[in-house]
């Protein structure tokens, strides 16, 4: 689909064909003139190449061509080509309007309705999401690949990049503003301080501002004690003395079973994501617990994502027994390379899906393949689903972990919870007096 591109679009082509020796902003400017130069000297050829159409958005020009076969026959005429883009334009725009957001693969069913001219293959869903984000009026595309609306407000931005602020001990206001930038550049930008401490707060962040009289400056800092990863093959985060206690009070550990009981029923009702943790010895024995007590079906991430791997390997044409051979392989080889890829590109989105169509809510459990092919990130898909068209009707994890730490965690990589409202530890004493029954 390089027959039809906006200005912005065929302008970063120049440069990455032909390179410059500048420095930013002038190698942009210089492409972006040279690409005027040519479209200039198009439009007064007696047969003009190119199709110039002006947008309303910010990319202000679309250009399009005919599509030839391989005898250099028009096949698909440039002017059609150029409608159907701006009809996803169009679409892009009413999609991003949504709240809370699509997700990916809904926008990327709508945008595939979108009629196209006959004989024209749908783009590839990046380049779908893509060409409908530049061509529409007001929408954006995330690095997510979400599509939202340009000057999305600043305590919308912040509240849907809190996955981004997840983990840092330590952040300064101008490392805020450009992670949630990196997620939403096209949103509104954050406020400076105080009005920022108050967009934290509201969105539910442990980041609190703190001065520092001996540095003379100040930073946020997350409310919660750091950890520490101790272990081997498997890793789990220990705390001790007061630093455990002020944990364990960050983590919601319920004194009164009753009160944690219900915590787990406001969830279901609330059809909300929620991580749990509790002792390995006592990790099978909670599964029971939660699975017999409340209408969750528990499925394992490892034996989810194994079956898929299998059946995307096996569409492949690929041995299994190759792909057990790159999983001993080092980290950072060609082998391992093709490994991750067939785990994120192929089999994960089956198990998205899988668990999309779940008529129940979720437990999942045994989330140490995800951790080991650095694969959380498939985590925060399934929070920011939870509940919606997109997710199950609710998401549970049961995470082993033999401290009180400040965070879920699996092999040393955090599990992305935002705020204490989303994990808890499992009180022993909850445990205890259910377990007579789960057996």
């Amino acid at each position: 689909h390089g027959n039809v591109m906006t200005r912005p679009e065929l302008a970063a082509a120049i440069l990455a064909r032909r390179g410059s020796v500048q420095e930013e902003p002038l190698r942009s400017c210089h492409s972006g003139a040279c690409l005027r130069a040519a479209v200039e000297v198009e439009r007064h050829l007696a047969a003009p190449r190119w199709i110039v159409r002006r947008l309303d958005g910010p990319a202000g020009v679309l250009l399009a061509r005919d599509a030839v076969d391989d005898r250099g026959e028009p096949r698909i005429d440039g002017q059609k080509l150029a409608d159907f883009a701006q009809r996803l334009g169009l679409a892009a725009d009413e999609l991003s309007t949504a709240d809370p957001l699509l997700a990916p693969a809904r926008a990327i069913d709508a945008l595939q309705a979108v009629a196209a001219p006959a004989g024209v293959a749908p783009p590839a869903p990046n380049r779908l999401l893509a060409l409908a984000a530049a061509v529409s009026r007001n929408a954006a595309l995330s690095s997510r690949l979400e599509l939202y609306p340009r000057g999305m407000a600043a305590d919308r931005a912040l509240r849907l990049a809190l996955g981004a602020l997840a983990g840092a001990h330590t952040l300064e206001p101008d490392e805020i503003r450009r992670r949630v930038a990196g997620r939403y550049p096209e949103a509104a930008p954050l406020p400076d301080r105080p009005e920022l401490d108050t967009l934290l707060r509201n969105a539910g962040s442990e980041l609190q501002w703190r001065s520092s009289a001996a540095e003379g400056r100040g930073a946020y800092r997350s409310r919660v004690r750091r950890f520490v990863t101790i272990g081997s093959s498997t890793s789990y985060t220990r705390a001790s003395g007061n630093a455990a206690r002020v944990a364990e009070a960050g983590a919601g550990e319920w004194s009164d079973t009753d009160a944690f009981d219900e915590r787990l029923r406001r969830a279901l009702k609330s059809r909300a994501f929620l991580a749990l943790t509790v002792s390995p010895r006592r990790l099978a024995a909670a599964e029971r617990v939660l699975a017999s007590a409340f209408p969750i079906d528990a499925r394992s991430a490892d034996e989810l994502l194994i079956r898929h791997m299998k059946a995307a390997a096996d569409e492949a044409g690929a041995d299994w027994r190759t792909v057990l051979r790159a999983d001993r392989e080092p980290r950072g080889g060609a082998d391992w390379a093709t490994l991750l890829r067939l785990v994120g590109h192929r089999a994960l989105p089956r198990v998205r899906a899988e668990l999309a169509a779940a008529p129940r809510a979720v437990l999942l459990t045994h989330l140490g393949l995800l951790a080991r092919y650095d694969q959380m990130t498939f985590l925060d898909g399934l929070r920011d689903a939870a509940g919606g068209p997109d997710g199950p009707p609710a998401v549970w994890l049961l995470v082993p972990s033999d401290a009180q730490e400040s965070r879920p965690m699996v092999d040393g990589k955090p599990v992305p919870v935002f705020t204490a409202a989303q994990w808890a530890r499992i009180p022993p004493a909850w445990l205890a007096g259910r377990l007579p029954a789960a057996q």
